[in-house]
């Protein structure tokens, strides 16, 4: 996403007129200079190609344009997930004097003890199921709390996991993050419909602690809307992904996913909420991310690149080590 950014501004820049507007720039296709593939304006996020800009997309590009001011940037990445990002960035192929990019990822979030108790009780419950699963046997599914399903995808998301054939553990969210839900699961499903659903998984409204569920080593893989949060915390726990775009710039993280061999992408879905998704559909999709060998090979490849990342002595150390020592002797020069 760094590098679309950096280079939509570049494109911004060099046609004032166009400026507040990427959209007039924005052809089929975005070939960024140093990838391999272009980004087709179906992948392109949705702000950017409305018409008379929005506070999203100014923002953006304000904040974009001055990134050559900067004398770096930290992303939460690494190499081994995104090295040819990384390698365009920084060898100039991008936006010529950007600053140099920092991949100091994966960033794990902290363990609080003062831990929401609703979350705790939910979570309790949540792996002791888990615990009776079989190895590697169960798909966790969690679209986002930032975009609500519509209730005709609710239905034919559960009829794909019933007909999938593995277990599952689904995070549903009726609506947005910040809603109340009023509306139960049952009322849309109706109590038939329901009553298959708890016979093969198990169905969480609450928040969840997601690392811990991607930890666990019943889960085999995870159906995700490709939020980066949630892709850094599935690598880090080895875990093969399976993307559903929901909005945003989750698209270009599902190719990136997809080029890293960790994930597979179903684009011909569209973002979540253009078409109801056949359960039939869905069903042959988790089959093929839960039973793909190389992905989940892959995925423990990655885990363990990140895992060394993070480590002593790795990337993310050295980087800030040898920044830290370049603050020091600029501090005592000044």
């Amino acid at each position: 996403m760094l590098s679309f950014i950096a280079y939509v501004s570049l494109l911004a820049d060099s046609d004032p007129a166009a400026q507040p507007h990427p959209s007039t720039f924005i052809g089929d296709a975005v070939q960024v200079p140093g990838f391999t593939s272009p980004i087709p304006r179906s992948s392109v996020p949705p702000a950017f190609l409305l018409q008379g800009g929005n506070s999203f997309q100014r923002m953006i590009m304000e904040d974009s344009c001055k990134l050559t001011k900067l004398d770096g940037v930290f992303i939460n990445s690494f190499e081994e997930l995104e090295g040819e990002a990384l390698a365009a960035l920084n060898e100039g192929k991008v936006v010529r004097g950007l600053p140099p990019v920092y991949g100091i990822g994966p960033l794990m979030a902290c363990e609080f003890e003062n831990v929401d108790q609703g979350q705790k009780g939910c979570m309790s419950w949540i792996l002791e199921w888990l615990d009776e699963q079989a190895k590697g046997s169960v798909a966790y599914v969690s679209l986002g709390s930032r975009t609500e399903t519509r209730k005709e995808q609710i239905k034919d998301m559960a009829l794909g996991l019933i007909e999938c054939g593995y277990g599952f553990l689904w995070v549903v969210k009726l609506k947005k993050v910040d809603i109340e839900e009023e509306e139960g699961l049952e009322e849309v499903l109706g109590s038939e419909l329901m009553s298959k659903v708890r016979e093969k998984g198990v169905v969480v409204k609450e928040f969840v602690d997601q690392i811990k569920i991607l930890g666990h080593p019943a889960v085999g893989g995870f159906v995700s809307h490709g939020g980066w949060n949630s892709i850094t915390e599935t690598v880090w726990e080895g875990k093969p992904i399976l993307t559903w775009p929901q909005n945003g710039d989750q698209k270009m993280t599902a190719e990136a996913i997809r080029m890293s061999g960790v994930g597979i992408w179903a684009d011909e879905w569209g973002w979540g909420t253009e078409k109801v998704v056949k359960g039939k559909e869905i069903a042959k999709r988790i089959k093929e991310m839960m039973s793909n060998e190389s992905l989940r090979v892959k995925a423990g490849e990655m885990k363990e690149a990140a895992k060394k990342a993070c480590g002593v002595g790795g990337s993310c150390e050295v980087i800030i080590k040898r920044l830290m020592e370049e603050w020091k002797r600029n501090a005592q020069v000044t």
